[in-house]
């Protein structure tokens, strides 16, 4: 009877959602300069009028070879003992444009994988350094782009990276459940790189060896 239960992914046909919020309590610039901005984020997840879970992120943003850097370090602290069941989805996510011929890709080339199925968490793609979302825009003509960089610190990661949903998702909880004790702070890192152009594979490459040696 102790045991509640929420999903703030807002996806409430299967996951109570109603009076589960992520409030922002404060955006503080840290520090910035000529090459980069640093900034750090304060929510709290609430369900009702009780707070679960303190998040605190670390982001800095900078521009890089004609594209923008994202480094996102989340600290993620519940007030009880935190159960993210086995799900092929949840968590961090970029989603992207849908207006337009997209595609996925690697540091091979294009993936031709088939989607993920959101029951089954088997099904989602194999762990990569790095997938990368691409998109010609319809009205334009241009082609657009985000990558997602994982970090090898982070809990073991699968992707769930839908064409119909046009999302880079990294997922912790596909493998197995995961459990954040009471007060201990789960820590998840993620860079994303903005990019004009097609992938550009040599510089995601350069910058996921970067983020992956880094601590």
């Amino acid at each position: 009877m102790n045991v509640t239960r929420a999903d703030f992914w807002a996806w409430g046909v299967y996951a109570p959602r109603d009076g589960r919020m992520i409030e922002t309590r404060s955006v503080k610039l840290v520090g910035a300069d000529s090459r980069k901005a640093q900034l750090q984020i304060v929510n709290e997840w609430i369900v009702g009028k009780r707070k679960m879970l303190d998040e605190v992120d670390d982001v800095t943003v900078r521009e890089q070879d004609g594209a923008y850097v994202l480094d996102l370090d989340y600290h993620l602290t519940p007030v009880a003992d935190y159960i993210l069941n086995r799900a092929a989805f949840g968590g961090f996510d970029v989603q992207a444009r849908k207006d337009g011929d997209s595609y996925f890709s690697t540091v091979t080339g294009k993936v031709q994988r088939r989607d993920p199925q959101y029951a089954f968490p088997e099904l989602n793609w194999p762990s990569e350094d790095w997938y990368d979302y691409s998109i010609r825009l319809r009205d334009t003509g241009k082609t657009i782009g985000a990558a997602v960089i994982d970090h090898p610190d982070n809990p073991p990661t699968t992707w769930h990276n839908s064409r119909t949903l046009w999302m880079v998702h990294p997922v912790i909880t596909a493998v197995v459940p995961v459990t954040i004790p009471k007060d201990t702070a789960l820590r998840l890192r993620y860079r994303v790189v903005v990019h004009d152009g097609d992938t550009p594979t040599s510089l995601l490459q350069k910058l996921s060896e970067e983020w992956r040696s880094s601590k």
